[in-house]
């Protein structure tokens, strides 16, 4: 999929997104989280035509990482480096300041991420110059910046901080041509007189989506894992799990970068399990990423603790019955015994127990598959995306 070229009738309108994630620029591709690259996939498939304006930094902590290069015409670094010197750091705001004020006049439309500093101050200019933008927002900044900011104010100043930015995207929010969000509270916070849109937590375009009414039908069933082979994640109670099992009728795949300094390539060792579990280490969002889970039949995570994982989506979308922790925010999108298995943390019989019902209850993982995907497609609609695109472009709304 290529981007939009310019029609006959003149130039296609410029997009400017300013996302709060970083942009790692390699060998002249760029990379970015594989969340965020699926949504400028489905943009692009939208608008056609992309220009990404974001803060450059040289590492990025991530666990998937995927090429945008073929979605996007141009990315726009920000001069924001780390410096020791105060001087410089101020030098450097400044500049950025100044930027952000000329690439809002470039521009046709613009789709900001926030909470972000420069996200705030690039929808300041974006509002004074009344161009069309449409202001996605995430989380509250009142509590954001106080997580997340490296500014050593204080507990009482860093509240007062956090206030006066709130203050501004406040401002910004009724001024925009649209606000959106993915919670009501945000909803309620900024939006007033200003057009509403609604996102769900998680996007992938419909070409990805596989739908199968069974799995478990060879005589080799294939477990999944996917995310970082860490212990936080149960990785290593999962490879307990797998001694327990007859290791002539199940496999067991790892995707992930291992982060244990390979222990846990020791432990798999140790339990004599090298010809049952395959690590196949990161692997990008791309065709051979989607395969590794319409070839599996069951996909597992374990996790001691989680936030909204979003691997188990992409489980949903791939039509895997699931085996899951009841732990963060997964009980209130998933349901024991409808939707997935639920174990407890941390113990692996409890994991063998659940593969081997699966696996041999088809009843059942038919029923999980099919109620999994159908709460999926609930959460999942990117009619959103399409209506932010009309807005952008000045149509219905």
């Amino acid at each position: 999929m290529g981007i939009r070229e310019e029609s006959a009738e003149g130039k296609a309108p410029k997009l400017m997104v300013i996302p709060r994630t970083a942009v790692v620029r390699e060998a002249g591709s760029y990379f970015v989280t594989s969340e965020f690259a699926a949504f400028l996939r489905v943009l692009a498939e939208k608008w056609g035509r992309n220009q990404l304006i974001v803060t450059a930094r040289r590492v990025v902590t991530t666990e998937y990482l995927e090429e945008i290069t073929d979605y996007v015409d141009e990315v726009l670094f920000l001069p924001w480096r780390k410096h020791p010197m105060l001087i410089s750091k101020i030098m450097d705001f400044v500049n950025t300041f100044v930027l952000l004020k000329r690439y809002a006049r470039q521009s046709d439309a613009f789709y900001i991420i926030l909470p972000s500093y420069w996200g705030i101050i690039a929808a300041i200019w974006v509002v004074m110059a009344r161009k069309t933008v449409v202001l996605e927002i995430s989380g509250d900044i009142r509590k954001a910046l106080p997580a997340t900011s490296k500014l050593r104010l204080g507990k009482s100043l860093m509240k007062v901080w956090a206030e006066l930015w709130d203050v501004m995207l406040v401002w910004c929010a009724k001024r925009a041509t649209a606000v959106v969000v993915s919670a009501g509270k945000l909803a309620k916070r900024y939006s007033t007189k200003t057009l509403l849109v609604f996102r769900p937590f998680f996007v992938v375009p419909k070409d990805d989506l596989y739908l199968r009414e069974d799995s478990c039908l060879s005589s080799q069933i294939k477990l999944l894992y996917v995310g970082a082979l860490a212990y936080h994640k149960g990785v290593e109670v999962l490879i307990r799990a797998m001694s327990l099992l007859p290791k002539n009728e199940y496999e067991l795949i790892l995707v992930g970068r291992d982060v244990t300094e390979g222990k846990i390539a020791q432990e798999v060792k140790r339990l004599g399990l090298t010809r049952v579990v395959q690590f196949k280490g990161y692997v990008p969002h791309n065709p051979d990423f989607w395969q590794l889970y319409r070839e599996a039949d069951i996909f597992v995570l374990p996790s001691f603790t989680e936030g909204t994982p979003r691997v188990l989506y992409e489980a949903m979308s791939q039509s895997l019955p699931i085996i899951t922790t009841p732990v963060g925010a997964i009980p209130k999108f998933l349901e024991d015994g409808k939707t997935a298995i639920f174990v407890d943390p941390g113990i692996p019989e409890e994991i063998a127990d659940a593969v081997l019902l699966i696996a041999n209850n088809a009843e059942l993982r038919q029923r999980l598959i099919k109620e999994s995907y159908k709460k999926l497609q609930k959460l999942m609609s990117d009619d959103w995306l399409q209506s932010v695109v009309s807005i952008l472009k000045g149509g219905d709304k």
